[in-house]
Parts: C-alpha cells; sequence; structure tokens
C-alpha cells in the first residue's frame, strides 16, 4: 500500500482540522532556532574564530550540495520516494536526501547571512518537490526517508518565510499543502521499529506542525516524544527493565546485546548495542524535537532533564575513550577498541563519531546542570574540528555547531 493513499483513522482527525486556526500561538522563527537565537548567531557569525563564523565558513565551502539551485532527481522521475533496505533499489531517495540537505544549508546560510542568492538556491528546489512529489512507497526505508525529509523540508522552509525571503507566499501555500498531504499520512503512526525511526518521524512532525501552524500535530508529536523518548534511554529508576512504548503493545524493543539494567548504565540506549551511528541518529532527533519545543513554551529538556543528560555522558564517554578516528573522519574507526563489561555483554562497542550532540549539549546547559565535560570535550575536540562536509550529514544533523555553537544563555 502506498503512503500517499494511506490515511489513517488518526490522521482524518487532523486533516477534519487542518483549516481551523491554530490554538496555540507559534513563534517563528520556531524549528531548531528562535528569533533571539538566530540574531546571537548573526552577530557572532561576524566575529573571527567563534563557532558561529567558522561555521558558517565550512557551510558556504560545501561542495557537494550547497552550490545548485535545481533538484537532482531524474528527467523521468515519478514522483514516488521508493528507498530500500541498505540503499539497495533507490528510487528517488537518495535524490530527495541530497536535495533537502541542499536545501537546508543555503536557507541556514540564507538566515544567518541575509544574502538572497543563497534563499534562491532553495526556493526552486522547494517548489519542485511540491508540484512533483506523490509519495512515498510503503517499504524498506521509505517511512524513515520520509521522516529525514521532512524535518529538513520543514526547518528549511521556516527559515526562509519566517526571515523575509524572496519567496512568493502562494509557493510557499503549496510547499505546506505537499507537507500536510504527502509527508504527513507517511510518518504520522510513527514506528515501533528501532527507536531512531520513531524519533525521526517525531521531528519531522514537530517541525512541519510548527511550519504549518498546525496545533494538534504539534500536540501529538509531543505526546510521541513523552512516549518513545523514556522507552529509548534507560536510567536507574525505570527499574529493572527498560520502559517500552504503550502504542506498540506490551512487547519490548530489541535491546541487542544489552543485558543489565541498573543505575550502573544510566544514559544506555535501546540501540547503544547496535552502533553508535544509529544511536546517534536518535539521539540527535531526541534533541532537535526538545530544541524546537523549548522555542514553542514545552520544556522537554526540564521533563526528561536526568534522562537526557545521562545519555549525553554515557555515550560521549565511550567516544572520546575510543580515541577520534586517525582519518579524521565520521564514518572512520575508532583509534582504540572501547569495552565495559556492564554494557553490550562487554562485547567492543561499535563506535561512529557523528556531527552531533551539540544541540543537546547547548540545551541541558541552559537548565543550569553541572558541566558536561564529556559531551563538551567531543563536541569541542571533535564536532568543531570535523571538514566543512562533514560537519554536515545526509540525515538530521547539519552545522549544529552554527545554530547551537556558543548560544546557552539565549533563551528563544
Amino acid at each position: 500500500m502506498r503512503f500517499a493513499l494511506f490515511v489513517s483513522v488518526a490522521f482524518s482527525a487532523v486533516e477534519a482540522r487542518r483549516n481551523e486556526k491554530s490554538s496555540r500561538t507559534f513563534a517563528h522563527p520556531g524549528v531548531l532556532i528562535g528569533s533571539n537565537q538566530l540574531a546571537y548567531v548573526r552577530a557572532q557569525s561576524k566575529v573571527a574564530g567563534t563557532p558561529a563564523n567558522v561555521t558558517l565558513a565550512k557551510a558556504i565551502k560545501n561542495t557537494w550540495m550547497n552550490h545548485r539551485n535545481q533538484s537532482s532527481q531524474p528527467a523521468d522521475w515519478n514522483g514516488t520516494i521508493s528507498c530500500g533496505f541498505f540503499d539497495s533499489d533507490d528510487y528517488g531517495c537518495q535524490e530527495e536526501s541530497a536535495d533537502a540537505s541542499a536545501v537546508l544549508i543555503n536557507a541556514m546560510i540564507w538566515a544567518v547571512t541575509g544574502d538572497p542568492m543563497w534563499a534562491m538556491r532553495a526556493i526552486p528546489i522547494l517548489d519542485y518537490y511540491a508540484q512533483n512529489l506523490r509519495e512515498y512507497a510503503d517499504w524498506g526505508n521509505g517511512k524513515l526517508e520520509a521522516g529525514w525529509a521532512a524535518d529538513k523540508w520543514a526547518r528549511a522552509a521556516e527559515m526562509l518565510t519566517a526571515t523575509g525571503a524572496p519567496w512568493p507566499k502562494k509557493d510557499a501555500d503549496a510547499f505546506r499543502t505537499m507537507l500536510a498531504t504527502i509527508s504527513v499520512p507517511a510518518i504520522y503512526n510513527g514506528s515501533c521499529f528501532n527507536g531512531n525511526w520513531e524519533l525521526a518521524m517525531i521531528e519531522g512532525l514537530s517541525s512541519i506542525a510548527v511550519f504549518t501552524e498546525n496545533s494538534t500535530l504539534f500536540d501529538h508529536a509531543m505526546a510521541m516524544w513523552r512516549a518513545r523518548v523514556p522507552a529509548y534511554f534507560y536510567i536507574g529508576s525505570d527499574g529493572p527493565q527498560p520502559r517500552s512504548v504503550a502504542s506498540c503493545g506490551a512487547k519490548l524493543p530489541y535491546w541487542y546485546n544489552q543485558v543489565v539494567f541498573n543505575a550502573s548504565v544510566n544514559g544506555v540506549c535501546q540501540e547503544t548495542c547496535r552502533d553508535f551511528g544509529h544511536l546517534g541518529y536518535g539521539l540527535a532527533s531526541t534533541f532537535n524535537v526538545a530544541e524546537t519545543a523549548r522555542i514553542q513554551g514545552v520544556d522537554l529538556y526540564g521533563e526528561q532533564r536526568d534522562r537526557l543528560t545521562a545519555a549525553l555522558e554515557f555515550h560521549t564517554t565511550r567516544l572520546n575513550a575510543g580515541g577520534y578516528p586517525p582519518a579524521h573522519s565520521p564514518y572512520k574507526p575508532s583509534a582504540r577498541n572501547v569495552t565495559d563489561p556492564l554494557v553490550c555483554n562487554g562485547a567492543n562497542l561499535k563506535l561512529s563519531y557523528p556531527p552531533t550532540y551539540q544541540v543537546g549539549l547547548t540545551g541541558i546547559s541552559r537548565l543550569g546542570q553541572a558541566p558536561l565535560p564529556q559531551t563538551t570535550k567531543y563536541v569541542q575536540d571533535w564536532v568543531w574540528t570535523l571538514s566543512y562536509n562533514d560537519a554536515c550529514s545526509p540525515f538530521m544533523y547539519c552545522y549544529e555547531a552554527l545554530t547551537h555553537g556558543a548560544a546557552p544563555k539565549v533563551t528563544v
């Protein structure tokens, strides 16, 4: 069955209210970065040596996504995004991922610099998808790609419309319609697969909700986050077993080779023993949603302060212990093996070094917690030093140091 043709009972309720005035007053810009923080980043980007200044230069130098203003979809693309497992049997999938990332980079540079050249590189690609995207095929990684792309599309569109980009209202509205009628049905019901899947969908839903000013959808995304995050990161107060997600039934998610559950492993993730790449996806989405919620007046950070703090320090402690890849690439092996008898049954951890953790570090730091030494070290020694291409991935994390590298005291 195709997602574009599948409309759940729950989503029908959302659609019935799509044209009602939202009961929430949304802040704009309001996806991942708010107006005060954007003003701060704009000022910092002009100060030599600051994270914003250095990372903006990296974004401008990016060679694989930003120097174009048209979609990379083939001329005969029929509007379907079909994504096989392990990047096999893809049709339109990798092209959409690259296009959405290109749009996001250009929108970020526009929002910080105000140079319309960057906005005009993003807008034609958004218009192309508004006119041509028809469905996400219901197999393989289709729902996951829909979640990843939904966030990048909505985050970029929000940056453009909230900062006065030269995007005609009718075209922006057409893009809103695409998100509401194609993207949302594909991800609305989440996933009972690995947690990073559903968290990507939650991120997409929350970003779309802000951009389209859909209060009902926003509340739905918040409820999904509150259910999924306690089941994704364990802390000792959960008891001798990790939590489950009520909508997925009593069956616990698969924790791979993790068998110890007590306070000695506070912060361990459902995907820690799978690999640190996939847990990085889930962790990034967790904090991106919390940051968007904060801008909109919802304190998810405070609700899960202990769990989120533990997750950051637990994983960056092990990343730092592994030593950063000698090739200085997020996709290369660590310098040393890392084992822990309480984690993954003593097996070598499958470390990888994604360009994330910055949003979480900034968000938790705002709470006035004790310093996060391991997370701070990882971000400053690794994330801040990545090359202009490696500091942005095709997924949900992209130049985090530009928007969040030095702004823990900025509240909106």
